[in-house]
């Protein structure tokens, strides 16, 4: 377990790896309310380069299939190299993953994904309040 993992992020490298895990199992099992829950709130939704401001994870599910698409899949799966084990990085005390597509951070006593981009431009970017 690294000092340095906590101490950057707010959470172990452990709980990192764990909630990657549950989500990208989330994805694949196509449990789209379950995932729509692990996202940061309130929150700004660009497609195609129209802005849209998303304050629940009921209003996400609209924009669901904008966002999850299949390189975005991808991108997570290349990421992932065992069920429990990701290529996760650091950033700015955030975790980055799936090539930079998907960004989590420590919320008080939670893990929240913060960002996420497709290969299309589509996004999710948590508004900080």
């Amino acid at each position: 377990e690294s000092a340095e993992f906590l101490q950057a992020t707010g959470m172990t490298e452990m709980d990192a790896q764990s909630f990657f895990a549950e989500f990208s199992a989330l994805l694949k099992s196509g449990e789209r309310e379950a995932v729509v829950r692990l996202l940061r709130y309130p929150a700004v939704v660009t497609v195609q380069g129209e802005l849209s401001c998303v304050t629940t994870p009921e209003e996400m599910l609209a924009f669901y299939d904008d966002l999850f698409t299949g390189d975005l899949w991808e991108s997570i799966i290349i990421n992932q190299y065992t069920r429990e084990r990701a290529d996760l990085a650091i950033d700015h005390g955030v975790v980055v993953a799936a090539g930079g597509a998907v960004t989590f951070a420590a919320q008080g006593d939670d893990i929240l994904i913060v960002a996420i981009e497709n290969a299309g431009g589509n996004s999710f970017r948590h508004e900080i309040e």
